[in-house]
């Protein structure tokens, strides 16, 4: 293990209400990721980023998100606009994104049928979805998992698992590595 993924979920009884709002469900979702790689006394990769979504009836709300990145520090913020439109400014400016496009951290099974914004420097990646259909993977802990496999092509090619019961959600991914080697994520 290099590294880990911790999602929190703020449920909605905990939220506020806006009292110029319909009551919705709203959700905020925080993700913290770190990741060190150090197969020597030196290391050779280093990244850390806090993603927080905001979501209210189902619909992204807006975002933000920081991250380090081999010394480099990066912050992105998506926020809705009139109409409903969405803007993400960050790395490379402020840019108007599909609104109903959502942030490429594959919790939320909507990914699969969004367009996906780069957590990193909020740009709309090009990605094609091929439906993979039922399969058996290995989690950290040693147990096997049946789940629903997705495979990604294009700007951010790799396989999504989720389990489909009681409801689909994330169980999993590996991707390519900058160096050839698959980089995985297991439920713990």
């Amino acid at each position: 293990m290099i590294g880990t993924q911790a999602l929190t979920f703020t449920p909605p009884g905990s939220v506020k209400p806006d009292p110029h709002k319909p009551k919705t469900l709203r959700l905020t979702v925080r993700i913290f990721t770190e990741v060190t790689f150090k197969p020597t006394p030196l290391t050779l990769y280093q990244f850390s980023g806090t993603l927080i979504e905001e979501w209210d009836g189902g619909k992204l709300h807006g975002f933000t998100a920081e991250s380090v990145e081999n010394g480099i520090h990066r912050r992105l913020r998506g926020e809705r606009g009139p109409g409903g439109s969405l803007w993400v400014k960050g790395p490379l400016g402020r840019l108007a994104v599909p609104p109903d496009a959502i942030p490429a951290t594959f919790w939320n099974p909507q990914c699969l049928d969004s367009p996906l914004i780069d957590p990193i420097f909020g740009r709309v990646l090009t990605v094609q979805v091929a439906d993979r259909g039922m399969t058996r993977i290995e989690i950290a802990n040693g147990s096997e998992l049946d789940v629903h496999a997705f495979a990604l092509s294009g700007d951010f090619p790799a396989e999504l698992w989720y389990v489909e019961q009681p409801a689909r959600r994330f169980a999993g991914m590996r991707r390519p590595g900058g160096d050839g080697v698959p980089l995985v994520y297991e439920l713990l």
